[in-house]
């Protein structure tokens, strides 16, 4: 299921997204949908990562540390 919706945009970001559109031979509507996607699962990701670094019961290694763990990983 999808739901229509509205946004307002600059007429500099229009322009924009006009001009990528033709580009790349999409839709404006495909471009704004992925970009909230993927915005979407960035932020998604951010969460996670601020939570974990703000739990204090969760373990946390040193930048060394991970590179070895993730050398061993080879």
């Amino acid at each position: 299921m999808s739901t229509t919706m509205s946004v307002r945009l600059d007429e500099k970001t229009i322009k924009q997204l006009e001009d990528m559109a033709v580009t790349i031979n999409r839709p404006k509507s495909h471009l704004i949908r992925e970009a909230i996607e993927q915005y979407v699962a960035e932020h998604v990701d951010y969460r996670i990562a601020l939570d974990r670094l703000t739990n204090v019961h969760d373990e946390t290694i040193s930048s060394e540390e991970m590179g070895r763990l993730l050398a061993d990983e080879d």
